[in-house]
């Protein structure tokens, strides 16, 4: 079985604390973590700190999905996703994360099609 957290970055250590109690268990971190595409250095460092945690419990993985929705509608590039992006895979590694449209609440900011490219 999985199990999906979709937590904001202030919760990713709750979500790291249920990982380590239930190690027989598949976790599927959302969105990653909800990085916020425009969030400040310490709101950024903050949420790298959580999913740092989430990261150390090696029966979790990282959806990367979502993430466009906190980017400014028509003004955003995939130069101001990437840190999310990059950061997501060097904290979990290329093994251990997967891409998720999430369709149709990307739909906010962007058609899945720009998102998925």
């Amino acid at each position: 079985l999985s199990f999906d957290l979709c937590l904001r970055p202030l919760e990713l250590a709750d979500g790291a604390k249920l990982a380590a109690l239930c190690p027989d268990t598949r976790f599927v971190l959302d969105h990653c973590g909800n990085g916020n595409v425009q969030a400040d250095t310490a709101a950024r460092d903050a949420w790298k700190r959580g999913m740092e945690a989430v990261a150390r419990q090696k029966n979790t993985v990282c959806k990367i999905s979502g993430i466009v929705v906190s980017a400014k509608k028509g003004a955003w590039s995939a130069d101001d996703l990437a840190p999310l992006v990059d950061f997501s895979l060097d904290a979990f590694g290329p093994d251990r994360v997967v891409f998720g449209g999430d369709w149709p609440v990307c739909t906010l900011t962007a058609p899945l099609a720009e998102w998925v490219a």
